[in-house]
């Protein structure tokens, strides 16, 4: 295949994956108290399978004490992911433009959905929500992929009368960015301050991707607007990047002012790394690892703590110290297509291979924690994303 059709295969699996009919939750409107909550008392995991061709998604949850779980349930909309913002879980339809808020009382039951297509666009992908990440108690914005807007929603009211405002960061499209979208591609809320992965790329006829500077939005969540980190400067600038395309995780560890950006480069080079961000200067302080380094493309990362980063390389899950001179790790998993870390576990998931499903690993040690009765799997479809949620 060329490079060209592999690029636009990639293009059109992400970006025009097809959208199936609208339905219904069901919640009268009526506003509904939301959640609180510590993570560390989260009893289960979200979990989207989504098939291969995007033919058809499934939502279900999982007890992490016992891993049982109820039988998937058929989503609307064959694109979907699953995303958690503080104490309350999502599922976004991306085709559809909706955010199934999942009732924490009782997962995994939808509890309310949120539409958030502006009136009079045409869907499907008229916004491709990314993610979510809470701002408040009834309050979370919405990342969104199609416009150069931040959605913010009231998670305890359903339908439209959920969105209560909007965040415009055209402000930063560059001038040589010839779609127009910064591209928004991840965000995380650290105190009063949301830092939001702009990513500024654009394909060419041969879908080819060109990069015009990545950067951090800055937003004041206390008045949901834009922070300007280099006021001396004319325009509003964020935090300037040394990656291209930083849609591979933003986390932080409790403790520090030291933000972790992973960036994929162009997805047909191994030109992305991890670099660390020092949220008090704000400013990129550094490269933490390279894909050349570890000899592969970084699809994901964990934070264990501030000397062990966990990262999924190509398919294989490994662990550095990124306080010590880089040494070349061992994997302790393969085959692998997605992992977070919650709470010192490495959760990893394989759509396929030799053994597909869900598996669990210590953080700390990198030892498997797998029951002996296997992987969980969860219906027909193979994994999409999971989050844990209460």
């Amino acid at each position: 295949m060329e490079k060209s059709e592999a690029r636009m295969g990639l293009f059109l699996a992400v970006m025009l994956a097809p959208a199936m009919a609208l339905g219904g939750c069901g919640d009268d409107g009526s506003g509904t108290p939301m959640p609180t909550c510590d993570e560390g008392t989260f009893e289960h995991l979200a979990v989207v399978t989504t098939a291969a061709d995007y033919s058809g998604s499934a939502f279900t949850s999982m007890l992490i004490a016992d891993r049982t779980s109820p039988a998937p349930t058929d989503l609307m909309d064959s694109d979907a992911v699953v995303a958690q913002a503080g104490c309350q879980g999502y599922v976004l339809e991306r085709g559809r433009g909706m955010a199934d808020v999942i009732d924490p009382a009782a997962p995994p039951t939808i509890m309310h959905a949120v539409d958030m297509n502006p009136a009079g666009t045409p869907v499907p992908y008229a916004i491709n929500p990314q993610t979510v990440v809470a701002v408040g108690a009834s309050r979370a914005y919405v990342i969104e992929a199609a416009r150069n807007n931040i959605t913010i929603i009231d998670p305890s009211v359903a339908g439209t009368a959920a969105v209560i405002g909007e965040i415009d960061l055209s402000a930063y499209v560059k001038i040589d960015d010839e779609d127009g979208l910064v591209d928004a591609a991840d965000a995380i809320v650290v105190g009063d301050r949301a830092y939001v992965a702009l990513g500024n790329h654009w394909f060419d006829s041969d879908f080819a991707v060109h990069f015009e500077g990545s950067e951090l939005a800055v937003i004041d969540t206390t008045t949901d607007t834009l922070v300007d980190v280099d006021s001396g400067t004319e325009g509003m600038q964020g935090i300037e990047l040394m990656g291209d395309n930083p849609w591979r995780g933003l986390h932080h560890f409790d403790g520090t002012d030291t933000l972790w950006v992973g960036s994929t480069g162009d997805s047909f080079a191994i030109d992305g790394h991890i670099e660390e961000v020092d949220l008090v200067a704000m400013t990129s302080v550094g490269i933490v690892v390279t894909e050349s380094d570890v000899a592969g493309e970084i699809n994901g990362f964990g934070v264990i703590s501030a000397t062990r980063l966990v990262l999924l390389v190509g398919t294989d899950v490994m662990a550095i110290d990124p306080s010590v001179d880089f040494v070349a790790p061992t994997p302790f998993a393969s085959e692998m297509d997605g992992m977070f870390e919650h709470q010192g576990t490495i959760w990893a998931w394989a759509r396929g291979g030799t053994e597909p499903g869900l598996a669990s690993f210590d953080g700390a040690t990198g030892t498997e924690t797998t029951p002996a009765s296997g992987r969980a799997n969860f219906g027909d479809l193979p994994i999409s994303s999971v989050v844990p949620v209460p």
